[in-house]
């Protein structure tokens, strides 16, 4: 084996064999693999609760759809026992929605979902989930450009 790639020495140019020379090659690997899990398992889920949306668009009469809008438009719940679901899947199409605002609405304003909550005033809260649960992202992205504009005036972001 050549000294040169026995992991211990440099080489004669000063670097250790990485394409940059700092030693990382493996750091950065092992961010690309942590980056492509956590997309794999992020696309798994929404497929899951698109599934789980379709099954209850199919299987659940007008009525029950529209209670559990509503009350979710109201309280932010998704109550499992109103839509007629298992508890589990609720929870999982909740988290899938607030996923679903951060990453393709709020993200590209520079925005977490709590950082643009915190510009929602508590009575626009219930039109915010409407809006949310019917898929009207326009009003969301015209709301979160909005906050986005506020934060950047008072110095809260760049």
């Amino acid at each position: 084996m050549d000294a040169r790639h026995d992991g211990n020495s440099v080489d004669p140019d000063g670097s250790d064999g990485t394409p940059d020379g700092d030693g990382d090659a493996d750091e950065d690997e092992d961010g690309d693999d942590e980056l492509e899990k956590a997309e794999k398992l992020y696309e798994e889920m929404v497929a899951a609760c698109d599934q789980s949306l379709n099954r209850w668009k199919e299987a659940a009469t007008p009525e029950v759809q529209q209670a559990a809008v509503d009350h979710f438009a109201e309280t932010g719940e998704l109550n499992a026992e109103l839509a007629g679901v298992d508890p589990i899947e609720a929870e999982m199409v909740h988290a899938a929605f607030y996923q679903y605002v951060e990453r393709n609405v709020l993200k590209p304003f520079g925005l977490t979902v709590a950082t643009w909550q915190e510009h929602i005033d508590p009575a626009e809260e219930p039109a915010f989930r409407r809006a949310m649960a019917k898929g009207d992202w326009a009003l969301l992205k015209h709301h979160a450009n909005r906050a986005a504009a506020m934060r950047r005036e008072h110095g809260l972001m760049k």
